[in-house]
């Protein structure tokens, strides 16, 4: 009985060793500092030109990722968004900018207004955080998606 209580116990042993030695692969946090409160010429300013989608993650969760490997979008000097998945047009918008309230940091600033989304984002976006080439928009309510893009 004992010698079975014992390799038992070294089974259990070497399982759990296994286990916490495995490698793991975290993804590296982008580093977010809120961009804050910007005048609507800043703002636009902020989100002209062309853009890779790269992820985005949030939800209720928090922890939901979903992964754009080739999405494009572009926002004009003209107030027009355009987005391309996987070389398809799918966004083809007027945006409009609006003054609202940003719960995830507390504070009120501009905001994008994407007339038409098509179901592809939420309509309503903020410019949350930048960091060099690195943009991180964010939906405006409790449990928010962040997309993370970088310039091109």
């Amino acid at each position: 009985m004992k010698k079975i209580l014992t390799l038992i116990s070294a089974i259990f042993s070497l399982c759990i060793f296994c286990a916490s030695s495995c490698i793991k692969h975290t993804i590296q946090p982008v580093q977010e500092v809120p961009i804050g409160e910007q005048t609507l010429a800043a703002t636009k300013e902020t989100f002209q030109g062309r853009w890779k989608l790269h992820y985005s993650m949030g939800g209720y969760t928090g922890i939901v990722r979903v992964d754009y490997p080739n999405t494009i979008l572009f926002f004009t000097t003209t107030d027009s968004l355009y987005r391309w998945d996987i070389g398809t047009q799918t966004i083809n918008s007027p945006v409009t900018y609006a003054y609202e309230h940003v719960y995830i940091s507390n504070y009120s600033t501009y905001m994008l207004n994407i007339a038409n989304p098509n179901n592809r984002m939420h309509a309503l976006q903020v410019a949350y955080s930048k960091k060099g080439d690195t943009l991180i928009l964010v939906e405006p309510h409790i449990n928010p998606e962040k997309y993370y893009l970088t310039k091109q």
